[in-house]
Parts: C-alpha cells; sequence; structure tokens
C-alpha cells in the first residue's frame, strides 16, 4: 500500500482505492472499519478484511475485489484488466433507472430484467 522509496504512489493506488469503494458500494461499509483507529489501519496494513456472510455476493464480485485489494501493488489488476473482468462483461446494467432509485434501491421485477437468462431460469425453478 505504501511505496517504501517514499517517491510517492503510482496508479496502483487508485486501484486499491477502487477495491475499497467497490465493496462499500456492494457490502455497505468500508472493508476494513473497526470501532478503533489504530485497529482499523492494521487491518489496512494487513489487508484483513471478509466478505460478511449476511450479504449474497457473486463469485465474480468477491473476485474483482480481492484481485484490487492485493497488498502488493503489482499483483492488483490493471485498468485493462478491471474493464475486462467477469464482474463487469457478465452483469449488465440498465441504461437508466427509475427515479423511485432515489428513496429505495429498485425492486426485484425490476432488477430480474438485466440478469442474464441462465440465471432467470434457475430462479424460476
Amino acid at each position: 500500500l505504501v511505496n517504501s522509496d517514499k517517491s510517492g504512489h503510482s496508479y496502483e493506488v487508485d486501484i486499491w482505492s477502487f477495491g475499497v469503494i467497490a465493496y462499500a458500494l456492494l457490502v455497505g461499509r468500508p472493508p476494513f472499519e473497526t470501532n478503533d483507529v489504530k485497529t482499523t489501519y492494521n487491518k489496512i496494513r494487513m489487508c484483513n478484511y471478509t466478505f460478511p456472510d449476511s450479504i449474497q455476493l457473486s463469485r465474480s464480485a468477491k473476485n474483482f475485489i480481492s484481485k484490487m485489494l492485493q497488498l502488493e501493488p503489482s499483483k492488483r489488476l490493471t485498468v485493462e484488466e478491471i474493464l475486462n473482468h467477469e464482474f463487469f462483461t457478465s452483469n449488465p446494467f440498465p441504461k437508466n433507472l427509475p427515479i423511485s432509485c432515489l428513496a429505495c434501491p429498485p425492486n426485484a421485477n425490476f432488477m430480474k430484467k438485466f440478469q442474464p437468462l441462465r440465471e432467470q431460469s434457475i430462479e424460476n425453478r
């Protein structure tokens, strides 16, 4: 996370930050959050986080985040790898959302329209 030669950070720190933001957006809280600042910093330094069992995340979402939250910057996804990752390429996104999404998440029926056919047929069993 920190460049030991004191010359600053390269773009890989942005990839780390994107991993933290993606985790927070999908889980609802930051990956390293604790009630104690020192403990939080230690968790960040050790890249110690888990995915909560109470929130359903796809395998591709977990893989996507895990590949960005790598302690060694050279092991993180590149921008090109992010854009080509299964998380983005296999999950179609709606072009726009209903205005009601400003107040609450879209309902399941709306989101079903954007699931791959394979997932829809599994859910309908």
